[in-house]
């Protein structure tokens, strides 16, 4: 029924957006307000978080959108029960995940310069490393 399909919306998507958002909203006022001094790394850590959460609530809430429409089966909606709206979010469905997966990493990434540093002499190492492979097994099949 409509009613289950609502509460199971709401229990997999929205309960754990607003546990990240409370959680977020929550880390925020202790880093700014509780803190004694709010310096640049403070400032660079609350970016870092806000990013993160709203990544994920994004992620989230944009399937929780779709499949609440598609119960409420809004006539006139944009995105009314139908062919495109059961494909939309049957990709949605598996692709936002994913998409918060594989960007929560490249936030990190791009918001730490340590582990910016880390990643590029590691890559370096690796190209060298192939390189070096790649050489010794080239020559010595000639």
């Amino acid at each position: 029924t409509k009613k289950q399909a609502f509460f199971s919306s709401v229990m997999n998507y929205q309960i754990p957006v607003l546990i990240v958002f409370v959680t977020m909203v929550i880390q925020v006022w202790s880093i700014r307000y509780r803190s004694s001094t709010y310096d640049s790394e403070m400032k660079h850590v609350t970016v870092t978080i806000i990013a993160l959460s709203l990544l994920f609530c994004i992620c989230n809430s944009l399937m929780s959108i779709f499949l609440l429409l598609n119960i409420a089966g809004i006539k006139g909606a944009v995105l009314y029960f139908n062919y495109q709206l059961n494909y939309i979010v049957v990709v949605s469905s598996n692709t936002l995940p994913l998409l918060n997966a594989v960007l929560t990493p490249l936030i990190l990434i791009t918001r730490s310069r340590s582990l910016r540093a880390k990643l590029t002499t590691d890559l370096r190492n690796a190209v060298n490393k192939a390189r070096s492979l790649f050489r010794g097994t080239h020559h010595r099949s000639m």
